[in-house]
């Protein structure tokens, strides 16, 4: 016999109780008709509330009914034979709906997680071209600078070269036991003609031995324009070489800077992770970096190597004196992941190449003193 439902003075024979969207709630039956009331406890004791006034907390379908209330008059338009068919048909309705939220919340997952892998993919596809169109663009740039540039080598022995080495100095390496020989290597001398009518903010020209650095560089009004600019100041993302917009190429500075992008695809800076192999800066052939600017042809030897985070102490370009400039130095050298045996002074002149390592913000760092000058 089923057990009795009292509400508002009225019984109601209870057929089924049952969850749904997490509320409790019951099916009662009156003269053949169901009816459901929400279930609740209030001081131990049953409280029934009928469906019209919490209708508004179920999801509507478009005959502008609950899904449960339609569900209920589905119920009374059945012929059903006695009240055990209700239970089998709430469980029906109450499974079938979990399932199918089941399903959706599945589908819902993989279609998220494929949504984000195909982004990733696409993102990835079109990153990868991006860097392979520019990487292009700057060889090509660079074939038809090349075909129209001047490039010579001379050993100018008439240069104006640093001082003779002589007496306790020479006999103690001072300036490194390769320095006669360095004295006797070929510098590049560029024709700037036609870079200058490329682009008038050309200021030089840098080769490093062994690695793909064989460009000209530039100075801008600022250090941020050619970050994502060529040299032809079209935009692009792999930049170009260029000269802190403090460094002074009519006089050199105590420091002059030059910035590259460190790339993987091994333009502008990005062949110059090779100097951190020991088979690289031992290369005696490798420890000179040859620059040419339309003032002078020069050549300068590595004094240091190192990586460190982004900072800004050795970018300095000038110093209040020779004390601060001999810490400078010091720290410099101490750096190096190489012992290069070269005394510097606080007469020499150091340039600085710098580029990013990786994506945590560590740059690779390359420093050498000038020994040798020529006037154009």
């Amino acid at each position: 016999m089923n057990s009795l439902c009292l509400y508002n003075g009225k019984v109601y024979n209870k057929i089924y109780s049952f969850k749904y969207n997490d509320i409790d709630f019951i099916i009662c039956k009156e003269n053949n008709k169901y009816f459901y009331f929400k279930h609740d406890i209030v001081n131990d004791k049953d409280i029934y509330t009928p469906y019209d006034r919490w209708l508004k907390v179920f999801e509507f379908n478009d005959e502008g009914k609950s899904k449960i209330d339609s569900f209920i008059d589905s119920l009374n338009e059945k012929n059903l034979k006695n009240d055990k068919e209700i239970k089998n048909l709430v469980d029906s309705f109450i499974y079938s709906k979990k399932k199918t939220k089941k399903k959706i919340k599945i589908f819902n997952k993989y279609f998220i997680l494929l949504f984000i892998s195909l982004s990733a993919l696409i993102f990835g596809g079109v990153t990868l071209f991006n860097w392979y169109s520019e990487g292009e663009d700057v060889h090509h740039l660079m074939n038809n600078v090349l075909k129209n540039t001047k490039i010579e080598e001379n050993i100018a022995f008439s240069a104006t070269e640093i001082p003779e080495v002589t007496g306790e100095a020479a006999e103690n390496h001072k300036y490194g036991e390769d320095y006669w020989n360095y004295m006797k290597t070929t510098m590049i001398s560029v024709n700037f003609d036609e870079l200058k009518n490329i682009n008038p903010d050309t200021k030089g020209w840098i080769y490093v031995n062994n690695t793909n650095v064989n460009y000209p560089f530039v100075q801008g009004g600022d250090n941020e324009f050619y970050l994502n600019h060529s040299y032809d100041k079209s935009y692009n993302v792999a930049g170009w070489l260029f000269a802190d917009y403090k460094s002074n190429f009519d006089n050199f500075l105590k420091n002059t800077v030059i910035y590259g992008h460190g790339r993987v695809d091994q333009v502008m800076f990005g062949s110059l992770e090779r100097v951190l192999d020991e088979s690289w800066y031992t290369n005696k052939e490798n420890q000179i970096i040859k620059l040419s600017t339309p003032e002078k042809n020069t050549l300068w030897q590595i004094v240091s190597i190192y990586t460190i985070p982004s900072e800004s102490y050795y970018l300095t370009h000038t110093f209040e004196n020779d004390e601060s400039y001999q810490k400078f130095i010091d720290t410099m050298l101490s750096r190096s992941i190489y012992d290069f045996g070269i005394n510097v002074a606080t007469k020499d002149r150091l340039l600085t190449l710098s580029t990013c390592l990786d994506f945590n913000g560590n740059r690779i760092v390359i420093q050498a003193k000038l020994i040798k000058e020529q006037n154009r």
